[in-house]
């Protein structure tokens, strides 16, 4: 090789190593510079799931904080105010956010709707006029010429207890026209709306209320009246008009969809109603300037003329006519009271006194039920329930905002009256109160168990040793079975297999099919009292443990023992099968928690809380293990890493003998030995609502398969049910 060809080699070969130095430096450059992007883009994860975590955290301080305030206010009386509080807390209907209301929501806004809904779509600063129809309650405020429509609905099905109407609000704006006085006719699928504003002369139309177009209207300058009346078959209709040279109803016919409406206008009257006959119209006239009184007018539809004309002195504007053929007409006094009328004499028959304790008695409004039994009055901030018959007060309903202007039976609710107030708001008054809890019935004995069924229905034992089966949606029972000789301790439920286990004192466990209640296996599963029982999620395991410090986990179809687990030296407390079933934990008198893999049966955690649990609970989603304790207390632990999430030292003043997850496992209720069940967030570590009723320690909780439904047992002998109502019953914006 000539020493160029080596110079040129040499030369080569340090080029090269060179550009692979080079290489190897970018390589190791891009590797640093990827290290650090990875480390920054971890960084900025980590600190955005800490923002989302302190967000979320935030969150739900505030949530805890307004059920306590709504609560609060409940306990004060002052249940349009937590109505108002716990309505921030329903999500828009656009809303992309998830909905943050649990079980303790939806029991609380049933609570406080129990005497009164407070509804306040309507624009304020108005007085309120009310109509309703089949399915629908319309609604004014004549000074600021806005309407709206509540639709109503109720539960096909057979409920638990009392519903509440749900009302969706939909504003209602004619166009080209206001709106000022309003009634529902065609069962509720229309409305005869008036505009007699100063503006524009007097212009009726109807409305069709399903998309709001307007389908004919009539106009006419005399048109101006305080109420618009139309007769039971929605043929006839009947509006004030100012007074002409002939004294008499005059008619107006109005056509629309193939069918002819008859308006009549009865001279100077401002309340217009028709008589049940449907032959006659009532109306109260204007009499004095100086004041609100009102003479009484009676006129016969046929001939159209006046047949009565009564001036007692003391009649105001508030006017209603009994439905029933023959029933009264019913005026109200300037100076507070109800006079019932003869229907066609008009002359007082009875009189409804005044209420007490206010000077301004004025009553301001009158209807009558369907059937004509009841008499609902409005007054100065309060409303009172009239039986017709018995000339007695039912009931009444005080503290409300303003005049009751308006009041309005709705068609399909009998016990929920509508009250329009000076205010603009409207309230539902519900005249049949809602109870705190169904308690459908019980034991002759303690009641030791409770479990709902895959469809919701329920199974209780008691220490009358009986298995009871109640249905769910009902409260009433359905089976009283026997087979226990000592007194039952406990009970669990298989939903997916339909069974059911219950032990007894005396160690025995008895398997049940439970839609045919029918018993499967009686077996000496332990030679002491069971206290703790559950089912594998499949249904296929059934795990007993008790005071012989053993957990046996045993075959629910054939009954045979399939293996034991010792790992406690004291009494076994609580069961709880992990939602994949491979997993079950157990709280024991130790005092300890472990957790155990059902394949291998072995012990993979144990925790060792400074008193010994009482009962056991794992979260649906399987990420949260809690327990409660002999002082009260509940513990939280994060099942994978065994950190210890919460501790909540003071839950209750007593033990805390049951605990249960909500199916979305949001809210864990913790029944105690004072009586009481608390619903806790164990992410927060806070208590959001209390439960109390029972009249002795509370033994066990469960929750229905859809969430809405809490039941909880009791020494007291009683089964109750704390309801949250039916799913379409919670509220919206």
């Amino acid at each position: 090789m000539s020493l160029a060809t080596l110079g040129v080699s040499v030369s080569y070969s340090i080029a090269l190593r060179r550009t692979v130095a080079e290489r190897d430096q970018n390589v190791d450059d891009l590797n640093r510079a990827n290290v650090d992007l990875q480390q920054a883009k971890a960084e900025t994860e980590a600190a955005l799931a800490r923002a989302l975590e302190a967000s979320d955290r935030e969150q739900r301080q505030s949530y805890a904080a307004t059920l306590a305030r709504a609560q609060r206010e409940m306990d004060q009386g002052r249940s349009a105010q937590a109505q108002r509080r716990l309505r921030e807390l329903i999500p828009a209907a656009d809303s992309a956010d998830p909905d943050p209301r649990d079980f303790a929501w939806h029991y609380l806004w049933r609570q406080s709707r129990r005497d009164r809904t407070v509804l306040d779509d309507l624009f304020p600063g108005g007085t309120c006029q009310l109509s309703a129809g089949e399915g629908v309650l319309l609604g004014v405020t004549p000074s600021r010429h806005r309407g709206g429509v509540w639709r109503t609905d109720r539960p096909d099905a057979p409920t638990l207890a009392v519903v509440r109407p749900t009302m969706r609000f939909e504003p209602w704006d004619l166009p080209g026209s206001e709106i000022d006085h309003v009634t529902a006719i065609a069962e509720g699928r229309m409305a005869i709306a008036l505009n007699d504003s100063e503006e524009r002369d007097g212009v009726l139309s109807v409305v069709d209320l399903s998309d709001g177009g307007v389908k004919a209207t009539t106009s006419n300058p005399r048109f101006g009246s305080e109420t618009i009346a139309t007769s039971v078959d929605g043929l006839r209709l009947a509006i004030g008009i100012q007074a002409a040279k002939t004294v008499r109803l005059e008619r107006y016919p109005l056509e629309f969809d193939g069918r002819r409406l008859m308006v009549f206008g009865v001279p100077e009257a401002g309340t217009v109603v028709f008589a049940a006959d449907q032959r006659r119209i009532v109306s109260a006239r204007h009499c004095c300037a100086a004041n609100d009184r009102r003479l009484l007018d009676i006129w016969d539809v046929r001939t159209r003329q006046r047949v009565m004309a009564r001036d007692d002195g003391t009649m105001g504007p508030a006017l209603a006519v009994s439905p029933e053929k023959g029933g009264p007409i019913a005026t109200g006094t300037l100076d507070g009271i109800v006079q019932l009328r003869h229907p066609s004499r008009g002359t007082v028959i009875a009189t409804l006194p005044a209420p007490e304790g206010n000077d301004d008695h004025r009553v301001e409004s009158l209807a009558f039920s369907a059937d004509g039994k009841l008499l609902a009055a409005g007054y100065n901030r309060r409303a009172i329930l009239w039986d017709v018959a018995e000339r007695r007060r039912i009931e009444s309903i005080e503290g409300l905002g303003d005049w009751v202007s308006s009041v309005a039976f709705l068609p399909e609710w009998p016990g929920d009256v509508a009250l329009g107030l000076g205010t603009g708001e409207v309230v539902i008054w519900h005249t049949e109160p809602i109870e705190d809890a169904v308690i459908p019935g019980g034991h002759d004995e303690e009641v030791w168990g409770v479990a709902f069924t895959a469809d919701g229905d329920l199974a209780t034992v008691g220490g009358d040793r009986r298995l009871k089966l109640w249905d769910g949606r009902t409260g009433a029972e359905r089976r009283s079975l026997g087979g226990h000789e000592a007194w039952p301790s406990c009970l669990a439920s298989a939903p997916t297999a339909g069974l059911l286990a219950s032990a007894d004192f005396d160690g025995r466990l008895l398997i049940w099919d439970a839609k045919e209640g029918r018993l499967l296996h009686n077996l000496q599963a332990h030679e002491d009292r069971i206290r703790a029982v559950d089912f594998s999620p499949d249904g296929r395991l059934i795990a007993t443990g008790g005071r012989d410090t053993t957990i046996r986990l045993w075959d629910a179809a054939s009954g045979d023992l399939v293996a034991t687990l010792p790992g406690h030296e004291r009494s076994i407390r609580g069961l709880a099968f992990g939602p994949d079933g491979r997993t079950l934990a157990s709280a024991g008198e130790d005092p300890a928690v472990l957790l155990w893999d059902v394949e291998s049966r072995r012990i993979l955690k144990r925790w060792e809380p400074t008193t010994h649990p009482t009962c056991l609970a794992i979260s649906p989603e399987g990420l949260t293990i809690a327990a409660g304790d002999a002082r009260g207390a509940v513990m939280a632990w994060d099942l994978e890493s065994g950190a210890l999430r919460t501790s909540l030292p003071a839950v209750q003043a007593a033990e805390i003998s049951g605990l249960a997850f909500s199916p979305d496992g949001r809210a864990l209720a913790a029944g105690g030995q004072n009586g009481v069940v608390s619903l806790v967030d164990v992410g927060m570590g806070q208590v959001h609502v209390t439960l109390a009723g029972h009249q002795g320690g509370v033994n066990a909780v469960a929750f229905s398969p859809d969430g809405r439904t809490l039941a909880s047992v009791s020494h007291d002998r009683t089964l109750r049910l704390w309801w949250a109502g039916p799913p379409e019953a919670s509220g919206s914006r």
